[in-house]
């Protein structure tokens, strides 16, 4: 026994007639045969005349345990099991033990692991473990899941891919290993075991056949050469095996080989080159190695290098391997060229001084589940026609940018997380022209996408979030497709479209962005289409310095700022948007901004609906506005505009309002439904109010206040709760051509001291209610309340000591001051205080107090005060209006 353990445990020192036997057997076909049928069985018989009890008569081999079997099998070398397992079935089942295969596989070739060289791919070597370098997660720090996987994609991916996919990135495999099946495949490959190479040397009698060798590139070069056409079948590749080692070579693979790291395996070389594949090295392999291309001497920073080389015609499969470079140009991988068309798959390429893997002129390739990260240069570039398929990678950390993608790259990238980078995540410019599909690019460090300089790219349904500048930018003539991405949470802006760049924007999501959700500006002329531009901490749209666009069918809404800036001098189309639910304004034109507002919804804002003021001149056309907090428009400091056919309804305050110096043509729009005034022109305000339906407001249809002079012509005025038209605090205007009808007080309501020029109004059928009441003695408060304030005589009670601001109606001085000495003030807009309860004596018609505060019955004028920010220069500022509601004169 203890000749056998010695046995064991040295067994690649076995004697030279013991290693010929075994390669012999193991070369020729399978090391056992299936057993003989039939076939007579030896005796077995074992005698039992050494039994000292003489209680054993004879037993045979077959009794014996199995156990016992298994351990005298376990000392053999291969060609006595092969032996024994002709000799019964017994032994046949005993002699395949995979126990004692795989004790013999890792003892004679110095394994720890065993695998399968026969994949499903037919070329492919799947390792029974994982690689030990790779720590890659698919999930960013975030927490924010991968975009969905496994979709099709258009049918770009080999067979062998799709099984390889299968396995999640650098998991455990699961592979059950036929070691007796492999130990054959195992005999007729190369090795490079410099270990092995000296024991041999110790018998220089010994004739070995050469599978044993120090160098990788002598052992590629003792491989059969592949097809010598290129229309001969592509050979199997030779297994080259690789054992624990450091090895400084450089490599070239000019025939089909699988070169396989056993153990811990590192190549390396000072020419910065370390594996060059040929066109004839067809479906060859490189697996579980680390690859570490050094710093040649006296290089330059600009001279590339490569350690892993694919020129056109090549398809290698690298996977499982550790891939970094101390070189200052270049890259971890060069795949170059038409036909180049490599897998790379479960590899981390990390730490380098250039590129992580280069792309370049024409080829092609697919990529899947490495972890790229920690690269001095892009983790990736893709150039010059080239086309790969990048699917489910990491890369993070880049100290330059993750991706890019310039003249006219191409390709797909698909399912990958792309985080950290110090620059955007990706880039892509000149005519570069990839399709970025459902992947994260998130927490760069600059941007998330950048499309520059004729860059174009289809970008699907990627989350583009959490990046410290935009999410994406697009300038310099660049022409990109982004749909159904998700753009959020970024530091600054979503999408910044800039320097005459353009674009389609279709179908987004963009939403709490700290700047404005979309920025276009400076000549820029995308299209904007069909998204969800909510609930940033800024604004949803801001198009400014000259920006353009067609922003079309967006759903804008419960932005913090405004939904839609337009200032210095741009002038997009907006149109067919709902546009609601904002903190502050809908639409905001400013500082000359201009452009076309069409077929909006425009509703349920804390502020106006739209404001446009400070030489801004816009269309308003076919638009319905509604639901303000604030009013429906509010045009201001001298704004101008063409407000037509638009329908404002159901404002708290005025549908429209106008004020200093402000000079729109308001026609054939619908006015109604107004919580206060239908218009009010105030402050100096001006304009051409023509051809309107102004009905059903709970105030006046149109109010001319303090110094105002517009053009009214050719209105319909009607069903308002007080006055049609009402004039009043030293405005005048043009009053010609309207329709003014069925409203409660009068038609057409003049103040004292005004002078407008009144033509051709039909005025009828109004109610007149102020002045039934006062000829049937009751006081007007009754009528007004203190909300409503009325054109009509007020007076002052000198007796009672009124104050300036105190307004009491006739009915009171008849009745509740008779006898008391008073005076007439003017006709202007006033309650009465008398009826508020407001002065010492009660009122007699009224009787009960109001709980109206003394001095609030006569006021300057019904407005909206603005409450202008500052502008920002990456976003513009923002803009407010406040107003207090039943201001009055």
């Amino acid at each position: 026994m203890a000749t056998n353990e010695k046995e064991s445990s040295s067994v690649l020192r076995r004697s030279t007639r013991q290693r010929r036997t075994r390669y012999s057997t193991a070369c020729g076909e399978s090391p056992c045969s299936d057993p003989p049928a039939k076939r007579p069985s030896p005796d077995k018989k074992l005698s039992a005349a050494s039994c000292e009890d003489g209680g054993c008569s004879s037993l045979t081999i077959s009794d014996l345990p199995e156990e016992l079997l298994l351990l005298v099998c376990s000392y053999c070398n291969e060609q006595d099991l092969c032996r024994l397992a002709q000799v019964s079935r017994q032994f046949y089942k005993i002699s395949a033990d995979e126990s004692i295969w795989k004790k013999l596989f890792m003892s004679v070739f110095g394994l720890t692991e065993g695998f399968d060289h026969d994949s499903p791919s037919g070329n492919d070597v799947t390792w029974s473990h994982h690689h030990h370098h790779h720590h890659y997660q698919h999930q960013d720090q975030s927490g924010t899941p991968p975009p969905d996987e496994g979709e099709a994609s258009g049918g770009v991916v080999a067979s062998s891919v799709a099984v390889a996919e299968q396995s999640s990135a650098f998991s455990v495999f699961d592979v059950r290993i036929d070691y007796k099946a492999e130990f054959k495949k195992m005999h007729t490959s190369v090795h490079v075991y410099p270990e092995m190479v000296a024991i041999l040397k110790e018998s220089p009698a010994f004739d070995c056949p050469r599978k044993y060798f120090c160098h990788v590139s002598d052992a590629v070069a003792a491989c059969p050469m592949g097809p010598t056409s290129d229309g001969d079948v592509a050979a199997k590749p030779a297994l080259v095996i690789v054992h624990t080692g450091v090895y400084y070579e450089h490599v070239v693979v000019d025939r089909p080989v699988a070169i396989v790291g056993s153990g811990s395996v590192t190549l390396s070389s000072s020419s910065g080159r370390i594996f060059e594949f040929r066109s004839s090295a067809k479906n060859s392999v490189l697996s579980r190695l680390t690859i570490k291309g050094g710093l040649p001497l006296n290089s330059v920073e600009s001279t590339p290098y490569y350690c892993i080389d694919v020129p056109a015609g090549c398809n290698p499969i690298i996977q499982d391997c550790f891939i970094t470079s101390e070189c200052y140009g270049g890259a971890c991988i060069y795949v170059h060229g038409p036909n180049a068309n490599p897998t790379v798959r479960r590899c981390e390429i990390a730490d380098s001084e250039s590129v992580g893997i280069f792309v370049d002129s024409e080829a092609h390739g697919l990529y899947c589940n490495n972890d790229i990260s920690n690269n001095k240069l892009a983790g990736v570039w893709i150039k010059n026609l080239a086309m790969p398929i990048f699917r489910n990678n990491s890369l993070h950390r880049g100290r330059d940018v993750g991706f890019f993608i310039f003249d006219r790259g191409q390709g797909l990238l698909e399912g990958n997380t792309v985080s950290e980078n110090r620059i955007a995540g990706i880039e892509v410019k000149n005519a570069a022209n990839p399709i970025v599909l459902k992947n994260n690019i998130c927490n760069g460090r600059t941007g998330g996408v950048y499309i520059h300089d004729g860059g174009r790219g289809q970008f699907l349904d990627n989350h583009i979030y959490g990046n410290q500048y935009a999410g994406v930018w697009i300038t310099s003539d660049s022409n990109p497709t982004l749909k159904g991405n998700k753009i959020f949470n970024g530091k600054q802006g979503g999408v910044y479209i800039f320097s005459n760049g353009r674009g389609l924007l279709e179908s987004n999501d963009i939403y709490g962005n700290t700047l404005a959700g979309v920025q276009i500006r400076s000549g820029s002329d995308p299209l904007v289409r069909r998204n969800r531009i909510h609930n940033g901490c800024h604004g949803g749209i801001y198009v400014h310095d000259g920006g353009l666009g067609i922003i079309e069918e967006n759903e804008i809404h419960s932005n913090t700022l405004a939904g839609v800036w337009v200032t210095t001098g741009s002038s997009p189309v907006l149109r067919r948007n709902r546009i609601h639910s904002g903190r502050q304004v809908g639409v905001y034109f400013y500082d000359k901004g201009g452009g076309v507002l069409e077929d909006n919804e425009i509703y349920n804002h804390r502020y106006s609906g739209v404001q446009i003021r400070s030489q801004s001149n816009p269309l308003l056309r076919n638009n319905k506005i509604w639901g303000g907090s604030n009013g429906g428009i509010l045009i201001y400091n001298e704004g101008l505009g063409v407000i037509e056919d638009n329908e404002v309804f159901e404002n708290a305050l005025a549908g429209v309002w106008i004020k200093k110096e402000s000079n729109p043509t308001l026609r054939r729009n619908k006015i109604h439904h107004g919580y206060e005034c239908g218009i009010c022109v105030f402050e100096s305000g001006l304009g051409v109010i023509e051809d309107n339906d102004i009905f059903c407001n709970a105030t006046t249809g149109v109010l001319i206040n303090s110094g105002s002079k517009p053009t009214v012509k050719g209105n319909r005025v009607y069903s308002c709760g007080t006055s049609g038209i009402e004039v009043t605090n030293e405005a005048s205007g043009l009053i010609e051509g309207n329709s003014v009808f069925d409203n409660q007080y009068e038609g057409i309501s003049l103040a004292s001291g005004v002078e407008p020029y009144l033509k051709h109004n039909r005025v009828f059928g109004n109610h007149n209610v102020l002045n039934k009441t006062l000829a049937a003695g009751m006081c007007l408060f009754g009528v007004t309340g203190d909300r409503s304030f009325s054109i009509h005589d007020f007076y002052r009670c000198k007796t009672c000591q009124t104050g300036e601001s105190n307004a009491v109606c006739y009915s009171c001085i008849r009745h509740c001051h008779e006898g008391h000495e008073f005076e007439f003030v003017r006709r202007d807009r006033f309650y009465c205080d008398c009826g508020a309860g407001i002065l010492a004596s009660p009122c007699q018609l009224i009787g009960q107090s109001s709980g109206v505060h003394e001095g609030e019955a006569i006021r300057e004028d019904a407005s909206p005060a603005t409450e202008e920010e500052e502008d920002e220069d990456s976003g513009g500022g923002g803009i407010g209006e406040d107003v207090e509601e039943g201001d009055h004169e």
